[in-house]
């Protein structure tokens, strides 16, 4: 009947009928195909741009770390490490000064040769913390021997082990190696030192 008038059985007209092909599943000739929806096109990130951005992350992140810690602890150690050789190295002269006019080692007479610091101490600075510690370790070298100790960064107290009844020429070498140690406290408040061993003060008889 393709190609050919009919009469509607509703309309009672004259009706064209449409050619049409024998596809499968009777779709006319005209029908376009349908076309798949396009696929959304997928996003590529180069490996090298995200090694990149992950090098470059931990890298702020160390950096973040070392300013807001060990960088920051050394600038707070520096702005403080004159004032805590003062305080320590007069400690120490007066603690065994005050303890050598109580047990001479060689002579109480001797009031022109007293002992004495050899040079500044030498302290320990906090390499890699990240707050300020509590103590810093120091030592040093007197006319008597050796001493070693640490110094509050808070209250700027003073607890040291030193050597009392050697003999040390030139700060270098030791003529008589000593073989008492002293343990003591101090601190130095408004210029003034003082100094406790086992619990009692320590003054100078000279």
């Amino acid at each position: 009947m393709a190609g050919r008038f009919v009469r509607c059985p509703q309309c009672d007209g004259d009706v064209l009928v449409p050619k049409t092909s024998a596809r499968a599943g009777g779709k006319s000739a005209a029908s376009p195909a349908r076309k798949k929806p396009a696929a959304a096109p997928s996003v590529v990130i180069s490996p090298t741009l995200v090694t990149a951005g992950i090098i470059g992350g931990v890298l702020a992140i160390i950096v973040l770390a070392l300013y807001l810690g060990p960088w920051r602890v050394g600038n707070q150690w520096a702005a403080m490490n004159s004032r805590a050789n003062d305080e320590v190295t007069d400690v120490i002269d007066y603690a065994l000064q005050a303890y050598d006019s109580q047990h001479p080692d060689f002579n109480s007479k001797i009031i022109h040769a007293p002992p004495q610091l050899q040079g500044p101490a030498s302290f320990i600075p906090p390499m890699m913390a990240f707050t300020m510690p509590a103590n810093i370790i120091f030592l040093g070298k007197t006319s008597r021997g050796n001493y070693t100790g640490t110094w509050d960064t808070t209250t700027g107290e003073v607890v040291a082990n030193i050597e009392t009844n050697g003999w040390t020429i030139g700060g270098l070498a030791d003529a008589r190696k000593a073989s008492n140690t002293i343990r003591i406290t101090g601190r130095e408040k408004d210029g003034k030192v003082s100094a406790e061993m086992d619990g009692q003060p320590l003054v100078k008889n000279w």
